[in-house]
């Protein structure tokens, strides 16, 4: 496990990750269906958290 100085919650340990593409572990955000989503939603997403995730629905 690691500590990363660079997140959010940095005191929280974490499993070290496979670089993409992965064979195993996923990280989805799931936006709610009611929730309007601006034009630059996706692009602030993976501008900030694009290395950390692999599916946005």
């Amino acid at each position: 496990m690691k500590e990363n100085q660079n997140q959010a919650f940095n005191f929280i340990q974490m499993n070290e990750r496979q670089p993409k593409p992965r064979t195993q572990g996923v990280t989805e955000i799931r936006g709610s269906y009611y929730t309007p989503m601006g034009k630059r939603y996706l692009e602030d997403i993976l501008e900030t958290m694009g290395a950390y995730v692999d599916s946005v629905k």
